[in-house]
């Protein structure tokens, strides 16, 4: 018989923001006061590693088991290149608060931020160059997605949904057709992805966001703070209130997830990454959930 099931497997307390799996056994969390964990066993152990810093760090991407970029506060970029064991201080150019990051390469990356900030690097994060942001009124880029050197995608402040297909070189804006602050995206390939954000929202696209479709969250109050599919049918969203949806028919509808703990009064659910259809994680402040699917 299957089974299904969602358990807490924190073993420090650490207020996190986000998470990333490069398969269902490696991983990092990162949060506040500089925090981050590392684990090569899924999750039954984790190893907090120091930053070098104390500001509160907000995304973090992966390229297989060695490397990694961390950004956050204050225009704080760090990197390993040793799964974790190390972290060294990149100089990230901006002084303004960083949200998001995504590496398509080793070499190749971008980051978001206040102020409309929008950097890129071409060697792995020695240096980095901005780049143009087409809407000058942008208060903020929340979080970024790249699914090769060339395809991107940013979200951010009212509704704000930018895109490139020329690795940042040119950025458009997309037209959501909401004004909602967007905090969440993720593409499975150039043409099918999903945002998320405040009021609940939830937009899916199969036309690399020439159009967007507007999906039912169930919840009008929740804000939706971190979007995961491991292919056009199969995701996860999570947010405030404690939040986690499931869908297997490509974003038309969304499960709410039973999991230990679960309740409005305990946690913000900030991060969700899925190596697979089977194995998963879920952080939020002093919290890590894993989930697992087996036969």
């Amino acid at each position: 018989m299957a089974e299904l099931t969602w358990r807490d497997q924190t073993s420090f307390a650490k207020p996190f923001n986000q998470i990333t799996f490069v398969n269902a056994c490696s991983g990092l969390a990162v949060g506040g006061d500089g925090g981050i964990g590392t684990t090569s066993d899924g999750g039954n152990h984790w190893t907090l590693r120091s930053s070098g810093t104390t500001v509160t760090l907000r995304d973090v991407a992966a390229i297989g088991f060695d490397h990694a970029w961390v950004v956050g506060d204050d225009g704080t970029i760090v990197a390993t290149a040793n799964g974790g064991a190390t972290f060294e201080s990149l100089d990230s150019g901006t002084a303004e608060n960083l949200h998001g990051v995504s590496f398509a390469t080793v070499d190749t990356g971008w980051v978001v931020g206040e102020n409309g900030t929008i950097l890129a690097t071409t060697n792995g994060g020695t240096t980095f160059t901005p780049q143009s942001n087409p809407d000058p009124s942008l208060q903020s880029l929340i979080d970024v997605v790249f699914v090769d050197a060339n395809t991107g995608f940013a979200v951010g402040s009212a509704g704000t949904i930018l895109n490139t297909t020329n690795g940042g070189a040119t950025w458009t804006v997309q037209l959501s057709g909401v004004s909602a602050q967007l905090l969440g995206v993720d593409f499975v390939n150039s043409m099918t992805g999903s945002v998320v954000g405040r009021d609940g929202t939830i937009l899916n696209t199969t036309s690399g966001g020439a159009t967007w479709d507007p999906r039912s969250s169930g919840s009008a109050t929740v804000i939706l703070l971190g979007v995961d599919f491991v292919d056009a049918m199969t995701g996860w969203v999570v947010g405030t209130d404690d939040t986690i949806l499931a869908t297997t028919d490509g974003g038309a509808t969304y499960v709410p997830q039973s999991h230990p703990g679960g309740g409005p009064a305990f946690s913000n659910n900030t991060g969700v990454s899925f190596p697979d259809a089977c194995n998963g994680y879920v952080v939020a402040s002093n919290r890590i959930l894993k989930y697992s699917y087996s036969l």
